[in-house]
């Protein structure tokens, strides 16, 4: 298992997981487990979540040279810092799910 802490708002490799943000990657299993102990704020919450929402999405490069974690899935695991579904969710629209169609009126 490789273990990501979250320092500086980047995700730095670590041989040992700390008490703070964390993300363990299990390349078996194909799963990014988000881990966010108590008493973390919300913008170390909210940019630790982005962050490791791009190690999902494009993966995380090693030291080795060799990249982890593109395509796996993201599971969080909170400790009772539950962020809220609204702030969830990203406020800024993708245009390539944006589908363009043409209005005609009828009358």
């Amino acid at each position: 298992m490789i273990v990501l802490e979250y320092q500086d708002g980047t995700l730095v490799e670590s041989k040992q997981g700390s008490g703070g943000i964390r993300c363990e990657v299990d390349k078996t299993g194909k799963k990014i487990r988000m881990i966010m102990p108590q008493g973390t704020s919300l913008i170390e919450r909210r940019t630790a979540l982005r962050l490791a929402d791009t190690v999902a999405r494009s993966g995380y490069l090693l030291a080795t040279g060799e990249r982890v974690g593109q395509g796996y899935a993201l599971v969080i695991d909170e400790k009772g810092t539950a962020i809220p579904d609204r702030l969830k969710q990203s406020p800024r629209v993708s245009y390539s799910s944006v589908t363009v169609g043409s209005v005609v009126d009828k009358k």
